[in-house]
């Protein structure tokens, strides 16, 4: 799964006004501001900026980690579609506004963060008539946004939680160096501008913005203001290690209000990692960048997964070590030895459909052979290409699993 991470140097773009941009390695600056714009970049909180008072509603949830809980079959199905659609769904954020979605913030001098960024991506999850009920100018926790609270979708649900539960373990990791984490000419979060570029891009007539062309109309366009301070907007192109080596979103805690913009902060990623409140004792749930999700056994280590996190870090990683962590399960409940029975008839049937096709290619390739020597010698070629793929194949299938 994982590749050699290369490491790939940021390459400086073009600076022009009128609809040009500035791009460093893919990431687009911008100080446009426009109020309301959702995918806004988030500000994680530090001494002396606006605190969110929590209501009663916010009451942590007990700690995963004093409650084992082991994982299922059926549960890493669950866990893995729920992956793939915030993934999926930012990939059409990203189609949308040419952006990557952060939080959304205000447009108070402390650019005070407001709502998360899964309520940015609510009309890409097919909830658009929830999004419109949000007002995006006021905070997770006003009067009338706290009462959409109660209206999680279920892709963000482990599937454990009570019914009535508005908390969330979807969780993207707010780190320098991580994907989804915007960057301010302080070095820290992006603390200045809400679109995350210009024209189309979530900045004047963008997402949220007053108005113009249409998404994807234009590209990033930096307004030169210099009392605001300029931001890094996240965009896969900024993703240099690989879109399938690095971490998008993760199942993992304490849970928080699925609204709040709220996610697992790290402050240096240089350092071992703090401990992470897994939601299951056995099992660690990764969304990567590229839509595939991975299930992971506690052999993961803190290196490779720190290097999992950055998105240009430059890291190479030991493909055996990683394979190796990769999360193997007996069918242990009644709906997974079903899952299993159901996957053993789909094997059977595939394999059949695999060998009359091989037959038919077989006996086309000899029908087609002709006095064209040409024809001949290429044909075998990749007849002995394939035969050496499958011997490498059958090698890995007939190895002891570990």
């Amino acid at each position: 799964m994982i590749l050699a991470k290369l490491k790939v140097a940021l390459t400086a773009g073009v600076i022009a006004l009128g609809g040009a941009g500035l791009t460093v390695g893919g990431w687009a600056y911008t100080t446009a501001q426009v109020p309301g714009a959702p995918g806004g970049p988030p500000v994680l909180e530090r001494p002396g900026a606006t605190v969110t008072v929590i209501k009663p509603t916010d009451a942590p949830p007990k700690n995963p980690t004093v409650e084992p809980r082991k994982i299922t079959l059926t549960q890493v199905r669950r866990s893995q579609a729920n992956l793939k659609q915030l993934i999926l769904a930012m990939h059409n954020h990203h189609d949308a506004w040419s952006k990557l979605p952060t939080d959304i913030v205000a447009t108070d001098k402390a650019k005070t963060p407001l709502l998360s960024w899964r309520v940015a991506i609510l009309p890409y999850i097919g909830q658009e008539k929830l999004y419109a009920e949000f007002k995006l100018d006021q905070p997770w926790d006003s009067e009338h946004n706290l009462k959409l609270l109660s209206k999680m979708p279920d892709c963000l649900r482990v599937g454990f939680e009570a019914k009535d539960s508005t908390h969330t373990y979807y969780q993207v990791v707010h780190a320098p160096g991580a994907a989804l984490f915007p960057i301010g000419s302080d070095g820290g979060a992006g603390r200045g501008g809400l679109g995350g570029g210009g024209f189309g891009a979530g900045g004047l007539g963008g997402e949220g913005g007053l108005g113009g062309p249409p998404p994807g109309a234009g590209l990033p366009m930096v307004i030169l203001q210099p009392a605001v301070p300029m931001i890094v907007t996240p965009t896969f192109a900024g993703i240099t290690d690989g879109m399938s080596n690095t971490v998008g979103v993760v199942e993992c805690g304490p849970q928080v209000p699925w609204t709040k913009p709220a996610d697992i902060v790290i402050a240096d990623l240089s350092k071992p990692l703090p401990q992470l409140a897994w939601p299951f004792e056995d099992a660690i749930l990764i969304g990567f960048m590229d839509g595939h999700v991975e299930a992971f056994n506690r052999k993961l280590t803190d290196p490779h997964l720190r290097a999992m996190i950055t998105a240009a870090g430059g890291e190479v990683l030991d493909d055996k070590l990683t394979k190796g962590s990769r999360l193997r399960l007996p069918a242990a409940t009644v709906e997974d030895k079903a899952m299993l029975e159901k996957a053993r008839v789909d094997l059977a049937t595939t394999a059949k459909a695999v060998q009359a096709a091989m037959n038919e290619n077989l006996r086309l390739l000899q029908e087609i052979a002709n006095d064209d020597l040409y024809d001949i010698e290429e044909t075998t070629r990749e007849l002995k290409e394939n035969i050496e793929r499958l011997k490498a194949k059958n090698k890995e299938l007939a190895a002891p699993k570990k």
